[in-house]
């Protein structure tokens, strides 16, 4: 097309490119929305990704100590609570924590090197 016209060929091929990609982004966007509607519409065909996120997040500030009771929970939804853990224990995990961080740092810090163990 660049042979026949220089600046005609590329301005339409660009355009033809321009159209396929919009239509196929809107091809895209209406097949979502379907699949959305047809799940928000039936409540059986939901997954619980959210509630494996939220019980996450739990055990991780958890383990960090920020957030211990969770009062907006059920019951039978509530991940039991591990007993308090003696001062000196705490420390020693914390110190064996910091130890396996140090190690995989060293071992990322190897591997970008180019460096074998």
């Amino acid at each position: 097309m660049s042979a026949a016209s220089p600046f005609l060929g590329p301005l339409f091929f660009f355009g033809f490119i321009l159209l396929l990609v919009f239509l196929l982004l809107n091809m895209f966007v209406s097949i979502i929305d379907s699949g959305f509607g047809e799940v928000n519409g039936d409540e059986s065909k939901m997954d619980a990704d959210h509630e494996i996120v939220d019980f996450m997040w739990f055990k991780l500030k958890q383990a960090l100590g920020i957030g211990m009771s969770r009062v907006d929970q059920d019951d039978d939804n509530k991940a039991p609570e591990d007993p308090p853990l003696p001062d000196g224990e705490v420390e020693e995990k914390l110190n064996l924590l910091q130890q396996r961080v140090d190690k995989m740092a060293e071992k990322l810090s190897n591997m970008d090197n180019g460096e074998e163990q």
